[in-house]
């Protein structure tokens, strides 16, 4: 699980730049749940739809500067 919110966290950083920070709704409430729940099944989907948002948010992005080219 450690090893999932340090992949999750290093993810944040590589789509956030000075201009614009791609991160799902609600993203630090819901790092901090995970965190500090970290053994519970509950923390695991989370970090799971997290994750999924991430992905969504990505591909929205990329399509729009697709778009632009």
């Amino acid at each position: 699980m450690n090893e999932g919110i340090i992949v999750y966290k290093s993810l944040l950083e590589q789509c956030s730049s000075d201009e614009e920070k791609i991160e799902p709704l609600n993203n630090n409430e819901r790092l901090v749940f995970v965190e500090s729940n970290c053994s519970t099944f509950a923390a695991y989907r989370q970090l799971q739809e997290l994750f999924n948002e991430m992905y969504k948010k990505v591909a929205s992005k990329r399509a729009i500067l697709n778009r632009l080219k």
